[in-house]
């Protein structure tokens, strides 16, 4: 499962609306906005597809955004 801890509060209320950009070999994902919290669980996967010269050996890059 994958988590964050100690995010930054973007909200009035003290919170965050977190959710992730993921990027890999080019391709982008988006995960679900996790709702009122600094200590998000994302409850999902991802799957990437490609081959050599692809998504194989490159970096994952993850981003934590607000929703607002």
């Amino acid at each position: 499962m994958a988590s964050a801890r100690w995010l930054l509060a973007a909200d009035k209320s003290g919170l965050s609306d977190p959710y992730v950009k993921l990027r890999v070999g080019g391709k982008k994902k988006t995960s679900k906005v996790v709702k009122k919290t600094l200590e998000p669980k994302w409850e999902e996967s991802f799957e990437w597809s490609g081959g050599k010269g692809g998504i194989l050996g490159a970096p994952l890059r993850l981003d934590v955004f607000d929703k607002d």
